[in-house]
């Protein structure tokens, strides 16, 4: 009976701190861990970015979205991070660990510093929560099989925030 009420505890609890540890809004331990999937703003508003993933990219109403500066270092940084990597050759396991580390750790330093609210910053969500996907599948990578497709969109992605935002 014992083994029992722990095979139901034992998941719940788990469960329950998973829960709490996404809420909190650690940006130190959020590095060392991977993806960023929520975060605070000075207004002390926080957000998943799953609840935007659903939606798609698009102008704000015909324009580029208004980015803050922080924000449009960060991405030049990213951007020029992919460039370094797309001129790469006889790319290994590690050099694709090493770029899938570098957009996280750049997405993490862009979430941490960004000011931007509302739409701007829902639309920048939106243009980075698919880039934080294809990292952990570079992380998460036993071999370089389709490594190089994923890299490929990785990159046009980061591209693509010419295209949006100013």
């Amino acid at each position: 009976m014992k083994k029992n009420i722990l095979k139901l505890v034992l998941p719940i609890a788990v469960f329950s701190i998973f829960i709490l540890a996404q809420g909190c809004n650690q940006s130190e331990k959020n590095q060392e861990r991977g993806p960023t999937e929520s975060h605070e703003h000075e207004t002390g508003d926080s957000h998943d970015h799953d609840s935007v993933a659903a939606d798609s990219l698009t102008l704000n109403n015909g324009a580029k979205w208004k980015a803050d500066e922080p924000t449009n270092k960060n991405a030049g940084a990213l951007i020029a991070t992919g460039d370094q990597f797309s001129k790469s050759s006889k790319r290994t396991l590690d050099d694709y660990h090493a770029f899938g580390n570098d957009i996280t750790s750049g997405i993490n330093k862009m979430i941490k510093e960004c000011t931007m609210e509302g739409k701007e910053d829902a639309a920048l969500h939106l243009w980075f929560l698919p880039l934080l996907k294809q990292t952990n599948a570079l992380k998460e990578a036993t071999d370089t099989t389709g490594l190089g497709a994923v890299t490929s969109e990785m990159i046009h992605r980061l591209e693509l925030y010419k295209n949006y935002f100013e």
